[in-house]
């Protein structure tokens, strides 16, 4: 069985600060930033997923659902750290984005957006995997499956893993897949499509990610998630090991 032990997973994929000066007051805007960040850290302790509005300042925040509550928290602040750090406080929005989570805050709704121009892909070449051709087949067979699986399924998550069938040494490939929970089943399963096809870019590599505003999916050969987080995802795909 597989354990793991604390990591928010605060690795970045995207830290992108809007462009754009805040047209109204900016002590009020400056206000409704702290207290929407206030408002989705609070609903975080509860939930992996958050939205609040104040005055003008939409907030979407969002965590793996294989995050603890401390891990989901630590990802969260991380991001609330790097924003301060990195975005000049009269700009109207900033979206954030790393392995574990991702919160983006701005001046209009955008709950039910999807896609960037491009999906956001980071491969791993950190080291080789055993028996890549095994386990660049077994990847595109899991990440078919699961990315056909999270939009039919409650809160638009799921974890799975399979081990490939090799001669050699079989490794073992994770994945996960998780939508924005404000958006419509077709819409996860459009957004998974995107980032899917740009995933298979990283293949035979041992890991990647790829990111959509609407949608995560991302696979490794080393586990990013406990064997508790696993989701049976046979009953939404016909068939398949999990």
């Amino acid at each position: 069985m597989t354990r793991i032990t604390s990591d928010s997973q605060a690795e970045e994929l995207l830290e992108r600060c809007t462009r754009f000066k805040v047209s109204t007051d900016l002590s009020t805007f400056l206000s409704s930033v702290n207290k929407t960040l206030e408002e989705m850290r609070k609903q975080l302790s509860n939930a992996h997923f958050a939205t609040a509005y104040e005055i003008d300042v939409f907030g979407m925040a969002q965590c793996r659902n294989y995050l603890s509550t401390v891990d989901c928290l630590a990802c969260f602040d991380a991001g609330v750290t790097q924003i301060r750090r990195k975005c000049d406080a009269t700009m109207d929005g900033a979206h954030f984005i790393y392995q574990g989570c991702f919160l983006r805050y701005g001046i209009y709704n955008f709950y039910k957006e999807i896609t960037f121009e491009s999906p956001v892909l980071v491969c791993s070449y950190n080291h080789s995997v055993a028996e890549p051709t095994a386990f660049n087949s077994t990847a595109q067979e899991l990440l078919t499956e699961i990315a056909a699986a999270t939009p039919k399924i409650k809160n638009y998550f799921a974890a799975a893993k399979r081990q490939a069938f090799s001669s050699g040494t079989a490794p073992t490939v994770y994945a996960a897949a998780q939508c924005l929970e404000t958006i419509s089943p077709s819409d996860c399963r459009n957004c998974l499509a995107r980032v899917y096809t740009d995933l298979q870019t990283c293949l035979p590599q041992p890991g990647g990610s790829s990111v959509e505003p609407g949608c995560f999916l991302r696979y490794s050969d080393r586990s990013f998630f406990a064997d508790s987080n696993i989701t049976n995802i046979t009953p939404y795909t016909g068939g398949g090991n999990t």
